[in-house]
């Protein structure tokens, strides 16, 4: 008897057009998030008809195989009702070696592309093949990347992990991290990390934006492009024979400009909120007769001394519309308090953060080698354009001025 393995689980119509498909890989794309106990997907006879003539997407099993050699771990035939095929865990469907299984985190076993779409995830995602067409990757956690990342768009909240390196191919690629961020080499590539940024391969024609530190190793080479960091950026070897124009930035937090204006978004919002509530209570108050003063720096004592007129019975003695704004008034004000408590926490934080606005005087780049036609360096507020070839070196600033040193 020929079956089918028919799928419960709704699929996306961007990336599912057909009720039958004869590989799994091929509307299997993106992983599905599924709970342990779920029927995932049941075994039916070839052309079975339900009642209600909803057709699930369905995968022809061959003559030659039977439905459990296509299911790998965390997932099972039910023992309750043979041919229901059950998630054993919390997790996300996918295909990996032309089986199913279950994985605890956003697992692709295949290339991203515009055929499987943008992937937005709240979860770590790991990607096991490459990246191309465009697509725009986000997760609030973690992201490791095992293929190519030819051209597109990566953001993640936490770190992230390129380890088949970029080439933009023409395209400028981007890839941010909100702490640290590792790539094996960048090619024509946009790289931003809220932490460090650590490279093992070549950097051609990039820009390279780090709030701590940039690492290149072993044999790496910084050619072309804007490379900037606050504390350090450290490589092998900078510029080329070329005269391929390479600029080096170091000493000022590069993501200041964008801090300040998220800090003064954030703060403006924060006393819009408060200044709408406020406003509110001033309205309610000229509907209410015999109210004291309305002072703003003490409205806990004002909710008291409502809680007093309450319980004299006053509130007793109100029209049915001024006794809901006596209780309006009541809501206004909480809100208002916890509002302006809000406003308070975000001003610490914003003073708190602004001590971090310091450049760092400390900052230097570290270099084995730098060929000088086309490298520009910058440390705080001062700039040098080198005349000369350099090995084993350090830039600092000394006295003011950037000065080399000889690495020891």
């Amino acid at each position: 008897m020929a079956v089918e393995i028919e799928f419960l689980t709704l699929f996306s119509k961007k990336r599912v057009r057909k009720d039958r498909y004869d590989r799994l890989e091929d509307f299997l794309t993106i992983p599905v998030r599924v709970t342990q106990g779920q029927i995932v997907a049941r075994e039916i006879e070839a052309g079975t008809v339900h009642e209600d003539k909803k057709v699930g997407v369905r995968f022809t099993v061959p003559d030659d195989r039977e439905t459990a050699s296509y299911l790998a771990d965390k997932l099972s035939m039910s023992d309750e009702n043979p041919g229901d095929i059950v998630s054993q865990i919390n997790g996300f469907l996918c295909v990996r070696d032309e089986r199913l299984t279950v994985t605890r985190i956003f697992e692709v076993f295949a290339d991203i592309n515009s055929y499987s779409g943008n992937i937005s995830e709240p979860l770590s995602i790991r990607i096991h093949g490459g990246i191309s067409g465009g697509v725009k990757i986000r997760s609030n956690n973690d992201i490791e990347v095992l293929g190519l990342m030819e051209n597109g768009e990566i953001h993640a909240g936490g770190n992230l992990l390129l380890k088949g390196g970029i080439t933009g191919n023409g395209e400028l690629t981007t890839a941010c991290s909100g702490k640290d961020l590792y790539v094996k080499f960048v090619q024509q590539g946009k790289l931003e990390s809220g932490g460090s940024i650590t490279i093992d391969g070549p950097v051609m024609n990039s820009d390279l934006t780090a709030a701590k530190k940039i690492t290149l190793r072993g044999n790496a080479r910084l050619v072309g492009g804007v490379t900037m960091a606050k504390e350090e950026i450290s490589t092998p070897q900078a510029g080329s024979e070329a005269a391929t124009p390479t600029k080096i930035k170091l000493g000022k937090d590069p993501f200041l400009a964008r801090r300040k204006k998220k800090r003064e978004e954030t703060l403006q919002n924060a006393q819009d909120i408060l200044a709408r509530n406020l406003g509110k209570i001033r309205i309610a108050l000229n509907n209410l007769d015999g109210m004291p003063d309305f002072n703003p720096e003490d409205m806990l004592s004002y909710i008291f001394h409502m809680s007093d007129m309450a319980r004299e019975g006053k509130k007793e003695g109100l029209s049915n519309d001024k006794a809901e704004c006596f209780t309006q008034l009541g809501g206004y004000l909480l809100s208002a308090i916890y509002q302006k408590d809000q406003l308070k926490k975000i001003e610490a934080d914003i003073s708190s953060d602004e001590s971090y606005d310091a450049p760092c005087e400390n900052a230097s780049l570290k270099a084995l080698a730098i060929a000088h036609p086309g490298v520009t360096i910058s440390i705080v507020n001062e700039t040098i354009t080198l005349d000369r070839e350099y090995e084993n070196i350090r830039f600092a600033i000394k006295n003011g001025r950037i000065k080399p040193t000889t690495l020891k």
